[in-house]
C-alpha cells in the first residue's frame, strides 16, 4: 500500500515508513524514499517546525510586513509592543525570503483567505517602473474594484505579451474571469490582448484614466475610473521606496509574492 506522502527531494510517491523518533516529547514518523533513498520525517515537512516562534507570530509578522508600509524594524517594535515577543528585524527579513519563495506555503495562505475568493469582477490594469539589479523594469499590476491585488508581474519589457502573462496569472489566482476591464488606454491593453490573456471571445473594455465614466453592463450601472489602481500604485511606490531598489530578481519575486497576498484583503 502506497502512502499519500511524496518525497520532498525527488517528489516520488514510492516511500516507506522507517520508524519513529522523538523530539521534545513528541513522536514523529520517519520515511525513506525508495527512488533516491532520502530520509525525511513529518516534522521536516512542516515549514514552521524548526522555527522557535509560534506559527501565529510568524504569520502576523509576514502580514504586517506585506500589508502596511512598514520596515522590518517597525514590525519588530509592533510585535514586541502588542504581543510581548521580541522578533529581530533580520529574522523577519529571513522569513520573507523563505516563505516568499515557498509555493506550497503561498497556496495555503491564499486558501485560508476567505476574502480572496470574493474578488469583484471589475479589474483595473496599470504598470509602474521598479529598479532591480540596477536596471529599470516594469511592474504590471491587476487589482479589483476594492483595491485588492489580483496579480502582479515584473518584466524588463513593456509590451502586450507581458500583459497576457499578467492576465493569465490573474485568472489562475482568482479562479474566474472578469466582466469588465478598466485601463488607461495604453495600446498594450487593446481588446485583442485582453481576449488572449483572459481566454474569452468578448470582454467589456473601458478606457478611463482620471475621469469617471458611467457604464451600463448586463443590467448594472457602474461608475468606473482608473483612480483606484493609481492609488494602489502610489501605495506600492511608498512600499518600494523603503528598499531603494532590489539587488536581484529572486528577492524581488519573494517580496512581490508577499505583497500580492498582503493586499488581497482590504
Amino acid at each position: 500500500m502506497k502512502l499519500k506522502i511524496s518525497c520532498p527531494k525527488c517528489s516520488s510517491k514510492d516511500v516507506w515508513k522507517l520508524g519513529f523518533y522523538k523530539h521534545k516529547g513528541k513522536k514523529y514518523q520517519r520515511y525513506r524514499c525508495k527512488k533516491c533513498f532520502y530520509v525525511f520525517s513529518e516534522r521536516g515537512m512542516d515549514e514552521f517546525a524548526r522555527i522557535r516562534y509560534d506559527k501565529e507570530i510568524v504569520l502576523l509578522c509576514l502580514w504586517l510586513y506585506s500589508r502596511f508600509v512598514v520596515s522590518t524594524y517597525d514590525v519588530e517594535k509592533i510585535v514586541k509592543k502588542f504581543k510581548g515577543v521580541r522578533v529581530p528585524a533580520r529574522t523577519v527579513l529571513n522569513w520573507v525570503h523563505k516563505f516568499g519563495k515557498d509555493r506550497n506555503f503561498l497556496k495555503e495562505l491564499k486558501a485560508r483567505d476567505k476574502e480572496f475568493k470574493r474578488i469583484a469582477k471589475v479589474w483595473h490594469l496599470d504598470e509602474m517602473y521598479v529598479k532591480a539589479r540596477g536596471r529599470m523594469n516594469y511592474l504590471y499590476v491587476c487589482c479589483d474594484e476594492k483595491s485588492r491585488i489580483v496579480a502582479m508581474h515584473v518584466s524588463d519589457k513593456r509590451e502586450s505579451k507581458e500583459v497576457v502573462r499578467l492576465l493569465r496569472k490573474a485568472v489562475n489566482n482568482a479562479g474566474y474571469k472578469p466582466e469588465i476591464v478598466v485601463s488607461d488606454g495604453w495600446h498594450g491593453y487593446d481588446n485583442r490582448t485582453l481576449r488572449k490573456g483572459l481566454g474569452v471571445r468578448k470582454i467589456k473594455h473601458v478606457i478611463s484614466h482620471f475621469e469617471r465614466k458611467i457604464v451600463f453592463h448586463k443590467g448594472n450601472l457602474y461608475s468606473l475610473s482608473n483612480n483606484r489602481i493609481e492609488g494602489l500604485i502610489s501605495w506600492l511606490r511608498n512600499r518600494y521606496r523603503k528598499f531603494r531598489g532590489f539587488n536581484n530578481m529572486e528577492k524581488f519575486s519573494s517580496f512581490l509574492n508577499l505583497w500580492e497576498i498582503g493586499r488581497m484583503v482590504e
